[in-house]
Formats: structure tokens, C-alpha cells, sequence
């Protein structure tokens, strides 16, 4: 791995740069490696390398001669712009990152976030919020991103719960209008008899109950931005007519008001098979056809390859600030789970779980039943974050120096070890300390 240092406008910012094996033994702590500041590989304000170790040559592959004064997007697929905007003061998740010649590294960039200045490129799969590690969904977000920018529809599908509006925000988010509003209306969610007025709006005194002043609808509010129709499917078959309208001809008439022009993206979701609903007569066959430009289909949790990295990704959000570690077989519990109620179900899991940890770690015992009485869970294998043993004594080791507020005497004395071998483990754990 080589950690490199730009200093800009903004202050320093670090960036992390792993290979792919490195990005799974390390996917839990990648986070801590960050603070070693290792330099190997130095970029100045126009991008170029000015300075360069053997560590970066070796991962590389490059002499020293092809890496000075080239820029940072002729050596990987990137923009400086979109690699810029991906920083963030705790970096926690690791995005793609390849070179020019197709090599795959895991990124992370530490520093004051700065303003995107839109650029398509591999980095677009940093989008927070989103765990991207499936390279099937990898490839599914560019594809998305790709279309959303020539202002085609996007279709997505899937079971309930599995990441619908979140994978839709993350490609507002990844595109060019990412400063702009993204709205979300779920259709399922409001009566029938609303459902008009939320989406058009209407104006003052337009019918009885309505506001004096009137009220913009979602498709006016989405204006220059992405509008998100959750559970498109439940829309009202009568709506589905003035919806159609409004995306040929690109203007919206708010009940009682005048036709006006907007400029919306949207992007539908839905975990019904709308083909289905189409011959059965409950989805018009023409807004079907002219909201899937491309559909994509979200695999539920049970299917993902990375379902290790994001139950990590997910433990890390909800713990926040806090460090919180699993016990091994109360892992391998999580990851044996059908979860019936994919990412949601397991998110809220997760949130609860943390809320009731007391030490930093989640014990089996403390588990659900229902996880408690999943069979064979010693034949499971977790994927490689790190040795068990490792895991279990970064785990002691943060939360003891975190409770005793980093004073190294007490965390030694706790531990029951000398202050000499606490930094000794500190050092083999790539831990420091934040002040």
C-alpha cells in the first residue's frame, strides 16, 4: 500500500491507496492504516508527481522515470476534480480505483471535502452512503450513471429492502447534478386522493382544503434535479396518464395553475414485475416503456458477494463515532442469515445491536433467537478481514484506550500489560492516537 499528500486551498489531504487483497484483509480497520502517513508518492496543484518511494513503484509497476511529472489521471482512470471531491474528514469506506492499464486498487481520501466539479470516471462508485464491493453492482452503477447523464429513464427493481432509493441517491449524488435537488415520492406510501397534488401540485383555493398560498409539487420541486417515484407500480392507474404527459412533453399544469416547464431526471423503483403488471392490465404499457430506458435489478443481500464489507460498512455507520467489533461467531451468524428483509432489515439489526452494547463488542448471546438458532455455524467461513486473533486485539485495544480516554498508563494497566508492549501493539495494529 502507499499513502500520498497533496497539499491544497483546502489543507492536506491524504489518499490511501491499497491493492485488491490488501482492501479485504484490512476492509474492517482500513480506516486506522490511514493515520501511519507514510509518504510514497507526492502530487503538487496541477496533479503531478513530484516525489516517489519504491513502495509506489513496486505496487505500481513503474520505474521512477515513467511516475515523475506525469499526472495523477495519466497514471489512474480518474479525474483530479472527482478524486478531490471524494474526501472526507473519517474516510471509512474504500472505493475502486484503477490505473490506466486496468489494475484494481481500493482508495481513501482524508481531508476537507471540496466542491465536485462533475466528471465521469471509475471514482464516481465512491459515492458515500452505498457499499459498491459487488462488482456486479459496480458494473450496474456505471451503466446507471452512464444513461442517467444522456437523461434516460432508470428503471430499478428488486425485493423490498434491498437499497433502492439508496443506490438512486448515490447516482444523483455520482452525476453531473449533484447540487441539485433530488426528490423522493413514494408511491405506496400516500392515499390516492393525495397523491395528484403531492406529484403536481396545485394552486391557492384550487378546491376545498387547499392552502391560501398554494403548494408546489414534487415535480416542481425536482426541477433541474432527479425526481425518485418509489413503488412506482402503485401509482394510481388514473395518474399514470398525467405522468406520461408530463415526462413527453416536459411540462407539469399544477391543479387549478398553468402549464409549466421543468427539466427533470427520473428514476422509478419498484419491487413488483411491472411487465406483469402491464398484462394485467394495472400499469400502462406506454409509461412501462418509456420509464425503463434501462432497468436494473438490486440482488438481495442473501446474493451479494460483499456482504461481509457492507454488514462492516453498515456496523461502522450506525456506531459512528464509537468503536464497536463483532464477535466471530456472532458474525458468522449475521452473514449466515437469510435476511428476508435485506439491507433495511439488517441495518435495523445492526442499530439495535449497537444500542444495547455496552463494551464495544457484540457478543452471539446477545444476538436475536432467531440468529441464535441458525445450524452449523462453526462449518461457516468468513471471508479474510484479518486473523480472528488480530480482530479480537485491535477490538480490546481500541475500546480499552477509547474508555480510559487514550491515557496510555491506565489503558496498560487495564489490560493487565506494560506501557512498552501497549505501544508495541499500537504500532503492529497501525493505532494512534487522535490528539
Amino acid at each position: 500500500m502507499f499513502i500520498t499528500e497533496h497539499e491544497s486551498g483546502h489543507g492536506k489531504l491524504v489518499l490511501l491507496v491499497v491493492s485488491e487483497p490488501q482492501y479485504y484483509e484490512f476492509a474492517y480497520f482500513i480506516q486506522c492504516l490511514i493515520r501511519k502517513r507514510q509518504q510514497s508518492l507526492a502530487f503538487d496543484s496541477d496533479s503531478r508527481v513530484h516525489a516517489v518511494n519504491q513502495g509506489a513503484i513496486n505496487l505500481l509497476k513503474l520505474s521512477r522515470r515513467q511516475l515523475l511529472g506525469r499526472t495523477l489521471i495519466e497514471i489512474f482512470d480518474c479525474h483530479l476534480d472527482d478524486l478531490l471531491s471524494r474526501a472526507s474528514t473519517q474516510p471509512n469506506v474504500g472505493w475502486p480505483l484503477y490505473t490506466q492499464d486496468g489494475q484494481l486498487f481500493f482508495a481513501m481520501l482524508r481531508g476537507q471535502p471540496q466542491r465536485r466539479v462533475h466528471t465521469l470516471g471509475t471514482l464516481t462508485l465512491a459515492t458515500p452512503g452505498v457499499c459498491l464491493i459487488d462488482p456486479a453492482l459496480q458494473n450496474d452503477f456505471r451503466r446507471s450513471l452512464r444513461v442517467y447523464e444522456h437523461d434516460v429513464p432508470l428503471l430499478i427493481g428488486g425485493e423490498t429492502g434491498t437499497g433502492k432509493e439508496a443506490f438512486a441517491v448515490a447516482l444523483h449524488k455520482a452525476s453531473s447534478r449533484s447540487d441539485k435537488p433530488f426528490v423522493a415520492l413514494n408511491c405506496s406510501a400516500i392515499p390516492e386522493s393525495l397523491i395528484e397534488s403531492e406529484l403536481f401540485g396545485y394552486r391557492g383555493g384550487s378546491f376545498t382544503g387547499a392552502l391560501k398560498e398554494g403548494m408546489r409539487g414534487k415535480l416542481q420541486q425536482a426541477d433541474g434535479g432527479t425526481l425518485f417515484l418509489d413503488e412506482i407500480g402503485d401509482m394510481p392507474f388514473s395518474l399514470q396518464t398525467r405522468l406520461l404527459r408530463v415526462l413527453e412533453n416536459r411540462q407539469v399544469e399544477p391543479i387549478g395553475g398553468e402549464a409549466q416547464t421543468i427539466d427533470v431526471r427520473v428514476i422509478s423503483a419498484s419491487h413488483r414485475d411491472l411487465n406483469q403488471q402491464v398484462s394485467k392490465g394495472l400499469f400502462r404499457e406506454d409509461l412501462y416503456y418509456r420509464l425503463n430506458g434501462l432497468t436494473i435489478g438490486l440482488p438481495a443481500l442473501r446474493e451479494r458477494s460483499d456482504k461481509l464489507q457492507l454488514l462492516l460498512h453498515l456496523l461502522d455507520e450506525e456506531a459512528r463515532c464509537h468503536v464497536v467489533c463483532l464477535e466471530e461467531l456472532a458474525q458468522k451468524a449475521l452473514l449466515a442469515y437469510h435476511w428476508p428483509g435485506n439491507v433495511r432489515q439488517l441495518r435495523n439489526v445492526l442499530r439495535t445491536l449497537v444500542a444495547l452494547c455496552d463494551d464495544g463488542v457484540i457478543r452471539f448471546t446477545e444476538l436475536p433467537a432467531e440468529f441464535r438458532g441458525l445450524a452449523a455455524l462453526e462449518t461457516i467461513t468468513i471471508p479474510p478481514v484479518s486473523a480472528p486473533l488480530d480482530y479480537a486485539e485491535h477490538c480490546a485495544l481500541l475500546t480499552v484506550l477509547e474508555g480510559r480516554r487514550w491515557n496510555m498508563t491506565h489503558s496498560a494497566k487495564q489490560l493487565g500489560i506494560s506501557r512498552n508492549t501497549l505501544y508495541r501493539k499500537m504500532r503492529k495494529h497501525a493505532i494512534s492516537s487522535p490528539s
